[in-house]
């Protein structure tokens, strides 16, 4: 969580927060800040997918360390993301939801609460998937160790979004023995020349696997809708996919 809080604070700077009056108010200046992101070190199996990060802060309190409602809480859609718990001096806090499909429907709608009041909202478009991607071939799905996943984006990727000549792809593999936590398999991804069709390499490892293709560079974006905040910013997802794929000697 301390790792998050300098980027809020470099985000709140930008879009000209200001902590001006806020002490003793009885609704002080507060910023937003929600990211999108596929879980890098899910805990579990069933925790594999996309994850809503929502970082909330009072930018003066870092100064005025002014005492906050113990009900304060988040919620991402219709999940709760986490109870606000600060230090005395605090001045934001990191809480998160998940795990979400690539394809679930609509946006993405944070709220902070006071119990059941709601002090502030925000209403996100396109966080996740970064970039919507379907399986080609093998038409199946079932590919040998060695071989080529063929995936098609929904549309060229943007020229100004980085991808390297030998892209990462990560196989995050679905039926771990019960003995060994969630991990995944590194393998080398090809962006063709249209920018739309991209080669992946099955790792020699075998098994259910959802595979996700990073890019870089993704910008940081706004909420469609924002209210009870100075700012919603939003920061999507920069990864491709997941497909699904079964690797199989």
């Amino acid at each position: 969580m301390s790792q998050r809080r300098p980027l809020l604070l470099g985000v709140a700077l930008v879009v000209g927060v200001s902590s001006a009056g806020c002490s003793g108010s009885d609704d002080p200046t507060k910023a937003l800040l929600t990211k999108a992101e596929w879980k890098n070190e899910p805990g579990s199996a069933a925790e594999i997918g996309y994850w809503v990060s929502v970082d909330v802060g009072w930018p003066s309190r870092a100064e005025n360390c002014f005492p906050l409602s113990p009900k304060l809480h988040v919620t991402v859609n219709d999940r709760e993301a986490g109870t606000i718990h600060t230090s005395d001096c605090q001045w934001d806090v990191l809480v998160e939801a998940g795990p979400f499909a690539a394809d679930d429907p609509g946006p993405t709608t944070v709220r902070l609460l006071d119990g059941t009041h709601v002090l502030g909202e925000a209403i996100y478009d396109g966080l996740f998937p970064g970039y919507a991607a379907q399986l080609v071939s093998p038409a199946d799905g079932r590919v040998r160790t060695g071989e080529q996943v063929a995936v098609q984006l929904a549309a060229p990727l943007p020229a100004e979004v980085l991808f390297s000549s030998s892209g990462v792809a990560k196989f995050y593999w679905l039926d771990p023995p019960d003995s060994v936590p969630p991990f995944y398999s590194y393998a080398t991804a090809a962006l063709d020349t249209d920018r739309l069709s991209i080669t992946v390499n099955a790792p020699a490892l075998t098994g259910r696997a959802a595979v996700v293709i990073e890019t870089f560079d993704r910008q940081l974006g706004s909420a469609q809708s924002c209210v009870g905040f100075t700012s919603c910013t939003a920061w999507p997802s920069e990864m491709i996919g997941p497909v699904f794929v079964e690797v199989i000697p």
